[in-house]
């Protein structure tokens, strides 16, 4: 079966695997997106009022760093919101 990559990702149109890729690294919520889902996988916490500070900061250096995914892990297992995931709930 012929697989069609067509599609719409918040109103943008993409033809190929590649369109949707670049519309994705020039969303206005990449960073913030990327950074909160790494934070909810590596913690085992859902992103709550108490630890957006946490994702926020996450988010900011995830930006400053060029998005270097490498560099936001990093970040992540240094922080204190990782170094004592069972203090935040």
């Amino acid at each position: 079966a012929e697989i069609d990559p067509s599609g719409t990702l918040d109103g943008e149109p993409f033809e190929t695997p590649w369109e949707l890729s670049a519309l994705i690294a020039e969303h206005e919520r990449f960073g913030s997106c990327m950074s909160e889902h790494l934070f909810k996988y590596a913690t085992g916490h859902a992103v709550e009022q108490e630890s957006k500070v946490y994702t926020t900061w996450l988010s900011e250096m995830f930006t400053y760093d060029e998005y270097s995914f490498r560099s936001l892990l990093r970040t992540l297992i240094l922080s204190d919101a990782f170094q004592r995931t069972g203090d935040i709930q």
